[in-house]
């Protein structure tokens, strides 16, 4: 392991993180300070997670993007 001195860093999902490196699992984006959502361990920038992920509506065939409610 390699100490490295930065003066940002992120805490995220328990753990602590450069601020660089907490980034999304598919596109890399970076994630500090940033909405995410977490599946199976991984963060993901909304718009991967979406893509992955979310739910297609029956009736329109649209996403059920994060934060969609089940009724």
């Amino acid at each position: 392991m390699q100490l490295i001195f930065a003066s940002e860093t992120t805490k995220a999902m328990n753990r602590e993180w450069h601020k660089g490196h907490f980034a999304c699992f598919n596109c890399d984006k970076e994630l500090a300070g940033c909405r995410y959502v977490v599946k199976d361990s991984n963060a993901y920038c909304p718009s991967c997670y979406e893509t992955l992920f979310c739910h297609v509506c029956d009736l329109c065939h649209e996403l059920i993007g994060v934060g969609g409610r089940v009724r």
